[in-house]
């Protein structure tokens, strides 16, 4: 399999990984799923699209059959695709099992792990998953900071 688009970088805003661990931490101990959506043709998401778990397990999730078919034709309606597929762990490290790998059928996505374990040595990992194989790629968090006036000094 060629995997030459593992090579790059998933870039997400922090205020995007922000949404995505609370969600993750407000659906503990049942394993927390979603989507970020990007503009057609680009790499810039434009919003997480929390999904609902319809295994409402601790150990598996699959997304809801009705939102996932309405959020399919939100994306169309939106010019959006999926730029990444995330799902929290509760009891492991956010390493794909092989029910991840096997379940991953947008070769062009990340999938973003976040686990919610307390013994967790990392809180997230990005893999671009394809043809059985899953292989890490870079996560990289941005921060934004409001242009501000500059310190005037005072007497």
């Amino acid at each position: 399999m060629d995997t030459t688009w593992a090579a790059t970088t998933l870039h997400l805003p922090a205020s995007t990984m922000q949404t995505i661990l609370d969600h993750a931490q407000a659906e503990h101990p049942r394993e927390a799923c979603g989507i970020v959506a990007c503009r057609r043709g680009t790499n810039t998401p434009t919003r997480v699209i929390p999904m609902v778990n319809a295994e409402q397990s601790e150990t598996n999730y699959s997304f809801d059959t009705e939102q996932w078919l309405r959020i399919n034709d939100e994306l169309d309606t939106n010019s959006e695709d999926p730029l990444v597929f995330y799902h929290s762990h509760t009891r492991s490290e956010p390493i794909p099992s092989r029910d991840d790998i096997r379940m991953a059928a947008y070769p062009d996505a990340w999938y973003l792990i976040v686990s919610t374990w307390s013994r967790a040595t990392r809180q997230a990992r990005a893999y671009r998953i394809g043809g059985g194989v899953a292989v890490e790629t870079p996560l990289h968090t941005t921060f934004t900071y409001r242009q501000e006036e500059p310190c005037q000094p005072t007497d």
